[in-house]
C-alpha cells in the first residue's frame, strides 16, 4: 500500500468518525450553561476540591459566606484552570452576571475568566 493511499484511508475514517459524533447541539448547550454560570453568585471560602467518582468531572464544595451552606461546582469542560488552580482554603469570590472567578490566596489576589470552548 503507497503511502499516499495510506494517509488518504486515514483522513476518510478520521472524516466519517467526526461525522457521526460530532453534536451540533453541543454548542447550544455550552452557551447554555454559560448563561446558567452567570446567574450564580459565588461568595465562600473552597472546603473540598475533588473528582467525581464514575465520570471524573472536577468539582469544588464552597462554603458560602452568607449562610455557611456548603454548594457544590461542577468545573467540567472548563478551559481557564481555575480548578486547577485553586486549593482548600481559598477564598473564592463570582459575582452575578459575570465569569471572573476571584481567588485569594493568603495575600495573592487572582482573576480568572471561567471559559469553555465556545467563549474561548
Amino acid at each position: 500500500m503507497s503511502k499516499g493511499f495510506k494517509y488518504f484511508l486515514l483522513f476518510t475514517i478520521i472524516g466519517i468518525i467526526f461525522i457521526f459524533l460530532y453534536n451540533p447541539d453541543y454548542e447550544k448547550r455550552c452557551y447554555k450553561a454559560l448563561e446558567k454560570e452567570k446567574m450564580e453568585e459565588v461568595i465562600g471560602v473552597v472546603v473540598n476540591k475533588y473528582h467525581q467518582k464514575g465520570n471524573m468531572y472536577p468539582n469544588l464544595e464552597i462554603m458560602l459566606s452568607s449562610d455557611s451552606s456548603i454548594i457544590k461546582k461542577s468545573f467540567h469542560a472548563e478551559l481557564s484552570g481555575i480548578f486547577d488552580y485553586v486549593e482548600i482554603g481559598d477564598s473564592i469570590f463570582k459575582s452575578l452576571g459575570s465569569l471572573v472567578y476571584t481567588i485569594k490566596r493568603d495575600t495573592v489576589v487572582t482573576e480568572m475568566k471561567y471559559t469553555k470552548f465556545c467563549n474561548k
